[in-house]
């Protein structure tokens, strides 16, 4: 399952503070307008000259009408299944973790179920296969970590049920690695960026937008190599991730866009993701779609090409 993508060995990020404030309505005040900063900061943030790199990128062209998923009804079938709560960076089970399920796939609403997961990480939950749910996992010494987006094929088409978790050690010795202050009222935001075959795609470059579709003038973005986060990576890598950190609460559209060869940029797919202070919150990016949600094959009636 693509929960497992999260390799993130999170390489937090520092937010220059700039030169511009916001005040308690979200007016910019200084000498630039949103506006102004959200064109600057594109120009800063999406530079990539290099193809995209994808194993398949058949699906869907920049230009073209979104892709649209046919879900197999027959699929959606609701399901007792188990999981596993697992420490993304060692591989761990992460032991009576609490697993919290948003069948809506909201998850600022109050949690469908609560199931506190056993000594060897795993729990049971119940959800409807083939349907976009939203998940949390807290446990003690670990971050509180939200995944959007998420779609679990059917028990019988299913081989791995992971559910990340991130401990406190992981979340502050990075950045301190790297020299990063940690902001505890604002979030980190992670994912991949996928093809066709959900699988990574590199030289793609991500920036995030609030709902007016203004670029926050800290944002700063860092990508990875071999699952690992690299301070000058300009791109994605062979492994199609990016983080973002120190982004204030709320819902914001992560946008992924690549070279288009003349010297400009394609967008090819949008996320949204919720997020809350002091949490991490993961929602991957496909190649031909908006919003995040992403059937498995097995979940359609005709795969989206």
């Amino acid at each position: 399952m693509r929960t497992a993508l999260l390799c993130l060995a999170l390489g937090f990020v520092a937010c220059d503070g700039g030169d511009t404030d916001t005040d308690p309505e979200g007016t910019e005040v200084g000498d630039e307008t949103a506006a102004e900063i959200t064109a600057r900061k594109f120009s800063e943030l999406v530079t990539v000259t290099d193809a995209a790199a994808a194993d398949d990128a058949a699906c869907w062209s920049a230009g073209d009408d979104w892709l649209s998923q046919d879900v197999d009804a027959a699929k959606q079938i609701e399901e007792t299944r188990s999981v596993l709560a697992e420490d993304f960076q060692d591989g761990t089970a992460v032991g009576s973790a609490t697993v919290n399920v948003y069948n809506g796939n909201d998850v600022t609403a109050t949690a469908d179920t609560t199931i506190i997961a056993g000594a060897d990480g795993t729990a049971d939950i119940t959800v409807t296969s083939c349907t976009p749910v939203g998940i949390q996992v807290s446990a003690s010494g670990t971050k509180n970590t939200y995944e959007s987006h998420q779609v679990f094929e059917t028990v019988a088409d299913s081989s791995n049920d992971v559910l990340n978790s991130v401990s406190d050690s992981t979340y502050t010795l990075i950045p301190s690695l790297l020299g990063v202050s940690i902001d505890d009222d604002k979030s980190v935001i992670a994912g991949a960026l996928y093809d066709c075959n959900g699988d990574p795609i590199q030289n793609a470059q991500v920036v995030v937008r609030d709902q007016d579709g203004n670029i926050p003038d800290s944002l700063v973005v860092n990508y990875f190599v071999n699952s690992f986060p690299a301070r000058d990576q300009a791109a994605t890598s062979e492994d199609g991730l990016w983080i973002v950190m120190n982004l204030p609460e709320g819902d914001w559209d992560v946008e992924a866009y690549v070279s288009d060869g003349a010297g400009g940029h394609d967008l090819v797919g949008t996320s949204t993701i919720t997020n809350f202070a002091d949490t991490i919150g993961i929602g991957s990016i496909y190649w031909g779609f908006e919003g995040g949600v992403w059937y498995p094959e097995s979940c359609r009636v005709v795969p989206a090409r």
